[in-house]
């Protein structure tokens, strides 16, 4: 449009800037306008995609888990964790919204993985030897090392 009035002589002379100036500016709020919205609709719609492909998300991170074993047990945790994950991703504009994990938590968690459930395996599985033999108790050292294991652990 500039290029146009420019060529037909009508910014010309001394009243000539002041339409010049007015024409950009108005192109650019034009141009930047469209960008925003542009952009907006793009961010929704990769939100609306990232929410709609959880599943494939959930395939990715876990991939390793599904090769090594059949991951039947992950399948079943993510059954009862997606709805309420999806449910807090549409609640938000976006993600990076929600506040983030403090550290000591992410390592208490870490602690609790590494150790705290490996306890919990072996007095499942001496509980599950008493099962099978009626006679049999679960050994006092077996339910001590695991209480001695809860009470000594920290989390700071």
């Amino acid at each position: 449009l500039l290029w146009w009035l420019l060529g037909a002589g009508m910014l010309e002379g001394p009243t000539a800037a002041a339409p010049t100036i007015f024409v950009a500016l108005m192109l650019y709020v034009l141009l930047y306008l469209a960008i925003t919205a542009f952009l907006v609709d793009h961010l929704r719609q990769f939100r609306r995609l990232q929410l709609a492909s959880l599943d494939d998300t959930f395939e990715d991170a876990y991939a390793d888990f599904f090769i090594h074993n059949d991951g039947e047990d992950h399948r079943a945790r993510w059954q009862v964790v997606r709805p309420k994950l999806f449910m807090m991703l549409s609640s938000i504009p976006c993600p990076s919204q929600l506040p983030p994990f403090p550290k000591w938590e992410v390592r208490r968690i870490d602690e609790v993985l590494k150790h705290d459930i490996w306890h919990l395996r072996q007095l499942a599985r001496l509980i599950r030897m008493q099962q099978k033999r009626p006679n049999a108790t679960v050994s006092a050292t077996g339910a001590a090392a695991y209480s001695g294991r809860s009470s000594t652990s920290s989390y700071k």
